[in-house]
């Protein structure tokens, strides 16, 4: 990397005069004098900051890979210029070609750097220019501002330092995201944001590395809310809405928004955003995501209720001679049946517990034997579930016995019926039960009403 020269004009003399000789070096001896120059006027910005907190020059002179001069002295810099003395043994030389080094120092720590070639020569002033370049000791960062819209962009800037702590004007870090799914950036610090969360970005410069946060936090300036002003009649299925967020820049956002129904005589909508379709009229159907909201009106017509409609009934399981049967049959221990069936219902007001259940029976043709509902248990919605049915059968005479089951909605409509015939398990107890309607006649008994379906009792 090219590092700019901040001192320019730093000059380096060479000569031999009684005066340098009085002050530098004992009568006769083959030495030159040496004597740097700083210009101050040169520093600026961070640079002449740093200036002022020098305090020691190191400088090296070689001369055909020999050293002629390896020595560290004071360094007080000056209002305007800043010289610095030395005595050179020219070996017995009239003159030499020497490499000269120079590091200027605070605190021990190096600042600037320099080098420059030159001809010592007795009695002669040679004027040589050290280009000074700054050492970089350290990064400091900017904070970043939170970003709230996908797709925003933000500048972030970094800072190279000296040892001091002041910057090092000109210089600056290159940059990369160490969080791709959250922001991208380019090497001179452009950061984009991709998606929501906390990412992090690495400067680097020299080998020096720091890193920084920087936030996607979107926020919400629109809903979509779709179906816009629909029209549903009484008795449709559930209707359902969907609520798309979006940021400013019109990114897709993830989110749950929260829906609501101003009249829920016409329509509820739950929190997946499905309206379920209760009367005539009309109802705004809202989503909302923080402060932003979006509305449409759903239209209700008058229509006709549907009756609900089983299915699929078939037997799930049983327990022969259960004693749970005795409590219901007077001791006599019967066969506890599980009977499983589907239910729909358009209208979705098949109640959560206690919907009317109609179980009819019939015992086989001459045969006699008791009967005992119990009661059901429902899973799923008012539109659509299934339905466990217990009984208690005590055969009797019977060989087997005729089931079918009605069920009917919250306004009273009955659904078609469905039947099943069972027949008598082996080793099912014979003995007519002491209590109950017997063959070959039919009841219908209502069953017991809420609840988990448990044994009867």
């Amino acid at each position: 990397m090219i590092r700019r020269a901040w001192l320019a004009g730093a000059l380096l003399g060479a000569a031999l005069t009684p005066a340098c000789q009085d002050r530098f070096f004992a009568p006769g001896a083959t030495r030159a004098g040496l004597a740097l120059s700083y210009a101050r006027a040169s520093v600026a910005g961070g640079a002449s900051s740093a200036y002022d907190k020098l305090d020691a020059v190191h400088v090296q002179l070689l001369a055909s890979d020999a050293t002629l001069l390896d020595t560290t002295v004071a360094f007080v810099p000056g209002a305007t210029d800043t010289h610095v003395p030395l005595a050179v043994d020219l070996k017995g030389a009239s003159s030499l070609p020497v490499d000269v080094a120079v590091e200027l120092m605070s605190k021990g720590a190096d600042i600037f750097d320099g080098s420059a070639s030159a001809m010592l020569a007795q009695g002669k002033s040679t004027p040589v220019t050290v280009t000074l370049t700054p050492v970089p000791a350290g990064l400091t960062l900017s904070p970043l501002p939170t970003l709230t819209a996908l797709g925003d962009t933000v500048q972030a800037s970094g800072t190279v330092l000296f040892a001091t702590g002041d910057s090092v004007a000109g210089l600056a870090p290159s940059w990369r995201s160490l969080s791709p799914n959250v922001v991208s950036a380019t090497s001179t610090g452009t950061v984009v944001a991709l998606g929501e969360g906390t990412g992090q970005l690495q400067a680097s410069y020299g080998g020096m590395t720091q890193t920084a946060n920087v936030t996607v936090a979107a926020t919400v300036t629109r809903i979509v809310l779709s179906p816009q002003n629909p029209t549903a009649r009484v008795g449709d299925p559930p209707l359902g809405f969907s609520a798309t967020a979006l940021d400013r820049r019109g990114h897709v956002l993830v989110r749950t928004p929260t829906f609501t129904s101003s009249d829920t005589t016409v329509a509820t909508v739950d929190k997946t955003g499905f309206a379920r379709i209760l009367g005539a009229g009309s109802t705004t159907i809202s989503a909302a995501v923080a402060s932003t909201t979006a509305s449409t009106t759903l239209a209700v017509l008058a229509g006709t209720q549907v009756a609900p409609v089983l299915s699929g009934l078939s037997l799930a399981s049983f327990i022969l001679n259960d004693t749970a049967c005795s409590r219901v049959n007077n001791g006599v221990a019967g066969t506890l049946f599980t009977y499983q069936f589907n239910y729909a219902d358009r209208n979705g007001d098949v109640p959560a517990g206690g919907s009317p259940l109609t179980v009819s029976y019939t015992f086989s043709s001459g045969g006699s034997g008791s009967f005992v509902d119990s009661a059901w248990v429902r899973t799923g919605t008012g539109f659509g579930g299934s339905i466990a049915e217990r009984v208690c059968t005590v055969f009797g005479s019977s060989q087997s016995i005729t089931l079918s089951f009605v069920l009917a909605d919250a306004a009273g409509l009955a659904s078609n019926a469905i039947s099943i015939v069972t027949q008598r398990p082996a080793g099912a107890n014979s003995m007519p039960a002491p209590v109950g309607p017997l063959a070959p006649a039919s009841a219908a008994v209502r069953p017991l009403t809420g609840g988990a379906a448990g044994p009867p009792h």
